[in-house]
């Protein structure tokens, strides 16, 4: 066995290494915010996070994951993190089962707002890493032109 599975099997704490507690069926939550805070450049990013400004869904979601790669707990509850995006998506909390994808997709979107800057001239990490174009072209050959459309895409498969 590897030193690391050695470590594991002997119940040594290790960063990144933390369960989620599952409050009231909120395992698709927890499954997308396992799964956001082994992309290393996101972890990284909320890691160095600093507040140096009431940006609420950041602070919270850099809280969660500076204490998910601690080492000091096994098992934590993201329930601050949940109350907070209830604040903005209050339909999505009525601890029922709900979609871990459009989770995801939500807390992407809450982050990427929070994140922008009033100049809006710089990039999100979230855009860095989870958006980008998508272009189409249509050609008319009767008058030998071309339309050209650019979207934005924002999509996580599992």
């Amino acid at each position: 066995l590897s030193s690391s599975s050695l470590s594991l099997l002997n119940g040594e704490k290790q960063a990144g290494r933390c369960g989620l507690k599952n409050e009231g069926s909120i395992c698709y939550m927890n499954s997308a915010l396992q799964c956001l805070s082994n992309i290393p450049q996101l972890t990284d990013y909320f890691l160095k996070w600093i507040n140096n400004s009431n940006k609420n869904i950041a602070n919270v979601y850099a809280d969660l994951i500076k204490t998910m790669w601690s080492s000091q707990q096994r098992t934590l509850s993201p329930k601050n993190l949940m109350l907070t995006v209830s604040d903005h998506v209050p339909e999505f909390f009525n601890y029922r089962q709900q979609d871990a994808q459009e989770f995801m997709n939500i807390l992407l979107d809450l982050l990427h707002s929070d994140l922008q800057t009033k100049d809006n001239g710089a990039t999100t990490i979230i855009e860095q890493l989870f958006h980008w174009k998508i272009q189409s072209a249509v050609s008319y050959e009767s008058c030998n032109k071309e339309d050209v459309t650019t979207d934005s895409v924002t999509f996580l498969p599992f």
